[in-house]
């Protein structure tokens, strides 16, 4: 049950992104197209077209994250509490797998913005004509890879990024969760807001403190483990607002 409301969770968002993702890579294509127009005979139509296509493509590039955002927080509040609530609490799985699941699509999507992202740049490339810049893009990695002595030392930065991402959406849901609980009865919005500046100085605060009187008794450490440390307090951090939120659900939650 839980893969297929992960995968409700998706077909639920996909037509939306579908849509953004495919203008934001035919509006990338434009922009390469137009470059490769006669400057000298067609000059003010080049121009034109390529304003168009760039100023077609920057803004779906500021959709695209905006509607990622928006995905990630009112897909949330929409699902949770407004109309479909009823719908998604009469669901036969666990709050802790419902939430497991907002967070892992919210990741999803996330990344997929990312990667539409980097193709509609290679797009552009492409389009343009510079196809000599492709294998020079993949001796670049190849070198950068060969490079890099330590993988373990990549993988855990990319992990610890993963964590700090999930741990930012898990704040962000505790939050929702908390301004529709029995503890909070209006001005939901400014006390959301407050509530995030508090989570996130106290986090910071916690994570000097860490850093200088608990990290540099590890100086020893390899850099690998370093990160790892770094790692596991973010994740111990979403799970302390992951159980948070499945308890503010199970125990003290207000469906409007």
């Amino acid at each position: 049950m839980f893969w297929k409301l992960f995968k409700f969770e998706l077909n639920g968002a996909y037509r939306s992104f579908s849509l953004f993702y495919a203008i934001l890579l035919v509006s990338a294509a434009f922009i390469g197209f137009g470059s490769l127009l006669p400057q000298s005979n067609l000059s003010l139509f080049a121009h034109f077209f390529l304003g168009i296509s760039a100023f077609l493509y920057s803004s779906m590039l500021l959709a695209v994250n905006i509607l990622t955002v928006v995905f990630v927080v009112r897909g949330f509040h929409q699902s949770m509490y407004k109309r479909n609530a009823y719908l998604t609490h009469t669901l036969p799985v666990s709050m802790k797998q419902l939430m497991l699941v907002k967070i892992l699509s919210a990741v999803f999507w996330i990344f997929i913005t990312l990667l539409v992202e980097i193709l509609s740049a290679g797009i552009t490339i492409v389009a343009a004509g510079h196809l000599e810049a492709i294998p020079e893009f993949f001796q670049i990695v190849g070198r950068f890879w060969a490079e890099i002595h330590n993988k373990g030392e990549l993988f855990s930065i990319m992990l610890e990024g993963l964590m700090l991402l999930m741990e930012a959406i898990t704040i962000l849901y505790f939050v929702v969760n908390f301004v529709h609980s029995i503890f909070v009865q209006r001005g939901r919005i400014a006390i959301a807001i407050i509530l995030i500046i508090v989570i996130e100085t106290l986090e910071s605060l916690f994570l000097n403190w860490f850093s200088g009187h608990v990290m540099i008794s590890m100086l020893n450490l390899s850099d690998v483990s370093m990160n790892l440390v770094l790692t596991l307090i973010y994740l111990l951090l979403v799970l302390v607002w992951f159980y948070g939120s499945v308890y503010l659900l199970e125990h003290k939650m207000e469906v409007e």
